[in-house]
């Protein structure tokens, strides 16, 4: 961009020369000028293009008159550049930093740019009951940006860092980085990770160790966890159908791999149509989860032939998920088979808007909200998780020293606890404080036979996160390596190490007695 307005100088210097050069040779052949050379054709444009006009210089000639009249044109530009520079500048960098130098000490959640995510996010944010009550919206606008938005979000060409520096600490901040380019967004996220705000990156990079103050989501693995929980796997022997590729259809058997854990004698069976290459060569470790030998007996298929090519299996499945990046290609493959044929159980799109006859689901609006994006319970559910194991195990690190990683297994294991409350409860039972403390009473209340098999629930759930991180078992734990001495069937691990899986259902004691005080 900078190269291109260097470029544009340089021409526009040239053909002003040029015109200023043929202005003089034009006049300099009448004995009338008043245009004799450079210096007077110079102070004739000037007067020109600034609309003084003291009309002491001026063309004569036909040639002559014709430069004057372009340059006369040009004045009208000029006059029209000037006034728009001078609005824009007030519109983009002058009102915005007067009105923002009043309200330093009130919160500032500010966007990298304009786009229809940051303004949806806006949107849940002037209306999230959990905001400070005194906040400014405020993006970042390059000039690229679309003109749609809040009435109450300040536009300025200031960017983030720039505006954090003239904030100077006063207050606290928000930072917004949402873009379409990922390069960008850890840019910008680990150029302000050090400074007073928190930085929420649209991103899937996870470095190995994350400051307190960054906060990275993936809309594919926020989408995927939003699905499997708002419909979520009651039968332990459900038959799933996954069709499509790419990053949407990866995260989504990822996340039902890891989430959908009910009971130790489950099968619940995946059909696996499209490209999963990719998926397949990233988790050597599948095997282990599907060959039968921990508890349960999922099975997973990975099929080779066309999606529509086995009727039989779509008719009879629970569910059908068309997942596909593409948005359209699915709706058109949903769209085929419903006319095709009668199935059982429901069929759901990822989709852009909602369908009729079909459920959709990972629509922007869906998608695009405080919880998920800021994801505030999960990330303190999954602080009270550790701290429960922390204080339980000794010598074990507090939640800042923690890894990525380990940040990332105990987030999976707060991301379980709707389905526990489910196992408890019995049935599909929202995941509400009053929920949470019936399932908590049936916990605190259960006899051996419950206990024994919640425990097998969570180890089963513990050992296929680090399955799908592939990790391997080792007699000495090497987290470097990825090896541990626990990823072992139940039934071979000490009884010291199966009472430990009790750490994630107490959970639900913990949060049905924050409930109460809340």
């Amino acid at each position: 961009m900078k190269r291109r307005y260097i470029s544009l100088a340089f021409l526009a210097v040239f053909i002003y020369i040029l015109l200023i050069a043929l202005l003089v040779r034009f006049e300099s052949a009448s004995p009338d000028a008043s245009i004799t050379g450079p210096g007077g054709a110079v102070w004739y444009t000037l007067t020109t293009l600034t609309t003084v006009g003291y009309g002491d210089t001026y063309p004569v000639t036909p040639g002559g008159r014709v430069i004057g009249a372009l340059f006369q044109l040009m004045s009208i530009g000029v006059l029209v550049t000037l006034i728009s520079t001078v609005l824009s500048l007030l519109r983009s960098r002058l009102l915005p930093l007067l009105m923002l130098s009043f309200k330093k000490n009130q919160h500032w959640y500010i966007f990298s740019e304009v786009n229809p995510r940051t303004r949806l996010m806006a949107e849940a944010l002037a209306k999230d009951p959990a905001a400070p009550k005194k906040h400014m919206i405020i993006f970042f606008d390059s000039g690229t940006g679309d003109d749609g938005i809040l009435p109450a979000g300040v536009r300025t060409a200031f960017p983030p860092e720039k505006l954090l520096a003239f904030k100077n600490g006063k207050g606290s901040a928000d930072v917004f980085a949402m873009g379409d380019d990922q390069a960008e967004n850890d840019r910008l996220a680990w150029t302000l990770k050090d400074l007073p705000c928190r930085v929420f990156s649209m991103s899937s990079f996870e470095p190995d160790r994350l400051s307190d103050r960054l906060f990275l989501f993936d809309p594919h693995d926020v989408c995927a966890r939003l699905y499997w929980h708002l419909y979520p796997v009651t039968s332990p022997f459900e038959t799933i159908v996954l069709i499509g590729s790419g990053r949407y259809a990866d995260a989504l058997l990822e996340q039902a791999v890891l989430i959908n854990v009910l009971a130790p004698d489950q099968r619940i069976s995946y059909h696996v149509f499209g490209d999963f290459t990719d998926f397949r060569n990233l988790h050597p470790s599948l095997g282990q989860i599907f060959d039968g030998s921990g508890d349960a007996a999922d099975v997973l298929i990975f099929h080779d032939e066309p999606w529509n090519s086995d009727l039989t299996l779509l008719k009879n499945a629970d569910r059908i998920l068309f997942c596909g990046d593409s948005a359209d290609e699915s709706i058109g493959r949903a769209a085929a088979l419903r006319r095709a044929c009668p199935l059982k159980g429901r069929v759901f799109v990822r989709g852009a808007a909602p369908l009729e006859g079909f459920v959709t689901f990972g629509t922007p609006d869906q998608l695009i909200t405080p919880d998920h994006i800021i994801q505030r319970r999960l990330n303190e559910t999954a602080i009270k998780l550790h701290n429960l194991y922390h204080d339980q195990v000794a010598g074990s690190p507090a939640w800042e020293e923690l890894s990525g990683f380990l940040r990332r297994s105990n987030i999976a294991s707060a991301d379980h606890l709707p389905v526990k409350a489910r196992i408890l409860l019995g049935g599909d039972v929202p995941f509400t404080p009053d929920t949470i403390a019936r399932a908590a009473s049936v916990y605190e209340h259960a006899d051996e036979e419950l206990l024994e098999r919640c425990r097998r629930i969570e180890h089963e759930r513990w050992m296929r996160f680090h399955l799908m991180n592939n990790w391997q078992y080792a007699p000495v734990r090497d987290n470097a390596a990825r090896l541990h001495p626990l990823l072992l069937p139940y039934e071979k691990l000490s009884r010291a190490d199966q009472l430990k899986d009790d750490y994630s259902w107490k959970l639900l004691t913990e949060l049905a007695k924050k409930g109460k005080e809340g």
